[in-house]
């Protein structure tokens, strides 16, 4: 994908603003603390993991004042004021009415917070990523103490602040750090960071404030980050949603970045799953299979009849599970039902109540989940989603609910226990599958 156009827009206060979309569906500003649209698009993760997104979203990205494409200000970039008024240009230049405002990385935070806070009715929900308001890591600390750019400083710490491996990457991301006028960048670093250290409690207060549905995500393993700021946000932000991955690298785009999308994509699924079916993406779904335990054996054993109304057992009890926690009927699989939901969460807790609804049954039933986005076509779901949960549904016991790894995750913070069923090696699929059993 080639790199979109930069655009300019032009601030309440005069200030040309660089910024550039691509992607199509509903819109997400991807907020970063100190950016160059170009130089960034030219590191092969970065653009790869832009491309993912805009997949399923309709991307603005932009350069704050004094950074990158954009025009060069006073000494002290990073006010109050000049967040609110730069994103305020670029939305109304992109013809943005609402976004999902996702915050790339930890020095984001307080602009994402600001952002929500006093441009509420632009946003439909926030997403902060190794959130932290007051706290400053070790590493940016010792990058606040280089009074010039310095390659050779930037070679050792990109690594460990970034995680890049490749030569490429590093080189590329050393430019758009001195492209982005680094004497400018420290101050501005600096008049952030003191934004945030003397406006602590004030930020923390903001946060109370807020009344938006917002997720905050983190990596276990990253040494850049202060994963009890994280906390405390989550806490005090009302009805915040927390989420840890596995991994250790700083940005989005790195390690599992694949992980990062589908919880965005779950997230945002769970914020429209009030609205109208028919106005829900169906990119990314959970699915759910059932399948009743030895079903021509029953018949043998009690007769047509019986098993029939047995079946229709079944398929009352998955019924009003679906009716309960948002979930489609996708087709009748002859011993089973196929599902879909727009929340990995709702798709468990349906599992969890189909399970409770038979227990004692003549029959048991197995029930296998997978999430990703599968194919839709003609009211039916195809594709490798479909596959694996199917797969996993062939894997499951009797009365058992079995997930993949990716349902696990996406279920983080919530009451459900996940125990490990081991890796299973499944037709179709090249690499074995972690797969996990749910109870409560």
């Amino acid at each position: 994908m080639d790199a979109p156009p930069v655009q300019y827009a032009r601030t309440e206060d005069g200030v040309s603003i660089a910024y550039a979309v691509h992607g199509s569906g509903p819109s997400l500003v991807y907020l970063s603390a100190y950016s160059h649209l170009d130089m960034d698009w030219r590191v092969p993760e970065f653009r790869a993991w832009m491309e993912r997104l805009g997949s399923r979203w309709r991307v603005i990205r932009y350069d704050a004042r004094g950074f990158g494409l954009s025009e060069k200000v006073g000494d002290e970039p990073r006010t109050r004021a000049g967040y609110v008024s730069d994103a305020r240009a670029v939305l109304e230049a992109a013809s943005v009415d609402r976004a999902l405002l996702v915050s790339r990385t930890s020095q984001g935070t307080d602009a994402a917070v600001i952002l929500a806070h006093d441009l509420r009715d632009r946003w439909s929900s926030l997403v902060l990523w190794h959130s932290n308001l007051t706290g400053i890591p070790p590493i940016v600390e010792a990058l606040l103490a280089v009074e010039k750019f310095d390659a050779d400083v930037f070679t050792r710490t990109l690594f460990l602040w970034y995680g890049w491996e490749d030569a490429a990457s590093r080189r590329l991301a050393m430019e758009a750090y001195a492209a982005s006028r680094w004497p400018e960048m420290r101050r501005a670093r600096g008049a952030g960071l003191a934004l945030r250290m003397s406006a602590g409690e004030e930020a923390q207060e903001l946060v109370a404030a807020l009344e938006i549905p917002a997720l905050i995500m983190s990596r276990r393993d990253c040494i850049a980050v202060l994963t009890e700021e994280g906390i405390q946000i989550a806490q005090t932000l009302p009805g915040a949603k927390r989420l840890t991955l596995e991994g250790s690298e700083w940005h989005q785009e790195l390690g599992d970045s694949e992980a990062v999308a589908l919880a965005l994509e779950e997230f945002d699924a769970e914020r429209l799953g009030s609205v109208p079916r028919d106005s829900v993406p169906a990119s990314f779904q959970t699915i759910l299979f059932t399948d009743l335990e030895s079903s021509t054996a029953l018949t043998q054993r009690v007769g047509d009849e019986a098993a029939q109304e047995v079946l229709r057992g079944h398929n009352s009890a998955v019924r009003g599970a679906l009716e309960a926690h948002d979930g489609r009927e996708v087709k009748h699989t002859g011993d089973g039902i196929m599902a879909s939901f727009p929340s990995a969460v709702s798709a468990v807790e349906a599992s969890l109540a189909i399970q409770q609804e038979l227990e004692g049954g003549e029959v048991r039933v197995r029930i296998g989940i997978n999430a990703g986005e599968p194919i839709a076509e003609d009211d039916d779901l195809f594709g490798t989603a479909v596959q694996l949960a199917a797969r996993i549904t062939d894997r499951a016991k009797p009365g058992q609910v079995l997930v993949s790894n990716v349902v696990r995750e996406l279920c983080a913070g919530k009451t459900f226990a996940f125990t490990s069923a081991g890796d299973a090696t499944m037709k179709g699929f090249d690499e074995p599958v972690a797969l996990y059993q749910v109870t409560v």
